[in-house]
């Protein structure tokens, strides 16, 4: 999808999501790697612009190569998904440091890169209950 078809998304927004879902799929990498990398570099245009072997220095060598690796068709099928499902007016993506991602969420060990939103996205603000759980 371009930004000429989604035209209420700047192309500035699209490319920070790009990073972001990029980052979120990268091989190897998962949460806790990504918070690694995002502690050293500061955001993922930054972690996609780093050289292999200062990844190399913060996660595994595969995570690094996959890190350097241009995105896959695969990927771009998943991002071109990813932002059609945003032109639904209730449907809404939220990373990590931005100032609608809940502060309390933000503060568990790992919290989620992004946050995929169907409803009221202002409601993230209020306060709220969780229930987690696996079998």
């Amino acid at each position: 999808m371009t930004a000429s078809r989604s035209s209420h998304r700047s192309a500035e927004r699209i490319a920070h999501l790009s990073d972001w879902l990029r980052l979120e799929q990268a091989n190897g990498v998962g949460v806790r790697g990504a918070h690694i990398l995002l502690r050293a570099f500061g955001s993922p245009r930054a972690i996609f612009a780093a050289g292999y072997a200062a990844l190399a220095a913060h996660v595994s060598a595969s995570a690094a190569r996959a890190l350097c690796e241009p995105p896959s068709a695969a990927f771009m099928e998943l991002r071109d998904a990813t932002l059609a499902w945003l032109d639904h007016p209730a449907h809404a993506l939220v990373t990590l440091g931005e100032p609608d991602y809940p502060d309390g969420l933000a503060h568990i060990p790992d919290p989620p890169l992004l946050l995929y939103i169907r409803g009221r996205r202002e409601l993230l603000a209020r306060p709220a209950l969780a229930i987690v759980g696996a079998r």
